[in-house]
């Protein structure tokens, strides 16, 4: 018999004789880890690692490794849903499955996206290596950014249109350039004024133009001696000031384009609407004051006639002449309030009282005037 023939029985009597020695092992020495060691049929002739609950088999047969219904993130699953971190790392408290990296110290405004290192939040950038994150803006020189792209500016300046900080001058720095807070410096061709301002002419031109350093009065202004230039009015204005060219401005109680016309207001109508008033009442009150006295004048001359001593009157006699006195008093009185003087009445000078008003009438001057005796 040749090799060739030999070899393929030698192989089969050493597999049957390995079968025959497997049966004698018992269940703890197969080491099944996490697993019970079972014979696959009745006869025990060969065994195998059944895997406890949670468990499943491992590329060897008899290792059994446990099973998490999620991957462990920076861990391993050590037990059934249970993991286990690796080092630097701490289980999250919001997910069993997950592991977080630890850094030393807290990141502020920022995350630790590995173990010792923090990454910043969004619009912030790092500072050194204290593992700090600060807000980042653009461009925030003289001032400092408080958040992300919003910087609060230093005493002196202030928000620029691209959202930085700029120097600020009194009066904005017109015609010039400001370098520094309240620092401004003029633009070519200007100067500064003692008022803080770029003006072409020292002092500044108000009403005119400068042309090469000197004032030119505009049209219809006139430069006086002080080197103001003043509008000028055609027209003389007679109760007010010229404020521009050919345009004056009144005082109280004036108007027209010279000035020259009264203002007819609505407390003038009343005021002269009150004299009126008040000349008519008086007008009538001198009028009864004349009659009264005129009445009393004849009655006394009536009463000083003489009466014959034989002869007195009878009642009816005595009515019928007082009758006739009332009727010369009447015609009297319409007498005197028709010659009165009515064009006169503006001499008058008025007074609350009536004795100081028959007073003025005795001292005015008039074309003629009654005697007005005194009454006893």
């Amino acid at each position: 018999m040749n090799l060739q023939t030999i070899l393929p029985i030698l192989i089969l009597i050493c597999v049957d004789r390995s079968k025959s020695d497997l049966s004698h092992l018992n269940c703890t020495s197969r080491n099944c880890t996490n697993a019970t060691c079972k014979p696959k049929d009745s006869a025990n002739s060969e065994f195998e690692c059944t895997c406890k609950l949670g468990y499943h088999k491992s590329i060897t047969e008899n290792s059994c490794k446990p099973i998490c219904d999620k991957r462990c993130i920076n861990g391993e699953c050590t037990d059934p849903n249970t993991c286990t971190c690796f080092k630097n790392y701490i289980l999250d408290t919001a997910d069993q499955y997950k592991c977080n990296p630890t850094c030393p110290t807290p990141c502020i405004n920022g995350f630790c996206s590995s173990p010792g290192k923090c990454s910043c939040n969004q619009g912030y950038s790092s500072v050194g290596s204290n593992m700090t994150c600060e807000p980042f803006c653009e461009d925030c020189s003289h001032g400092k950014c408080i958040k992300p792209n919003f910087c609060k500016c230093d005493e002196g300046y202030k928000k620029s249109r691209d959202g930085g900080c700029e120097a600020y001058c009194y009066g904005n720095c017109e015609n010039g350039v400001c370098r520094a807070p309240d620092n401004c410096v003029c633009s070519a061709g200007y100067t500064m004024s003692d008022k803080g301002k770029c003006v072409l002419c020292d002092g500044g031109c108000e009403n005119a133009l400068c042309v090469k350093g000197i004032c030119v009065c505009n049209e219809g202004y006139n430069k006086t001696y002080d080197g103001k230039c003043l509008p000028i009015c055609q027209h003389k204005c007679v109760n007010g000031k010229c404020i521009a060219p050919d345009v004056c401005g009144c005082f109280n109680s004036w108007d027209g384009p010279d000035c020259t016309d009264v203002k007819i207001t609505v407390e003038i109508l009343k005021e002269e609407s009150k004299l009126k008033e008040t000349r008519w009442i008086i007008i009538l009150v001198v009028a009864v004051l004349i009659a009264i006295s005129a009445s009393l004048v004849a009655r006394h001359r009536i009463m000083q006639t003489p009466t014959p001593k034989d002869h007195e009157l009878t009642p009816t006699q005595l009515s019928k002449a007082n009758e006739e006195l009332n009727a010369e008093a009447e015609e009297h009185i319409y007498t005197e309030i028709d010659e009165f003087p009515i064009s006169k009445y503006n001499e008058i000078k008025f007074s609350s009282e009536i004795p100081g008003t028959i007073k003025s009438l005795n001292s005015m001057n008039v074309d003629y005037a009654y005697d007005i005796p005194k009454c006893i």
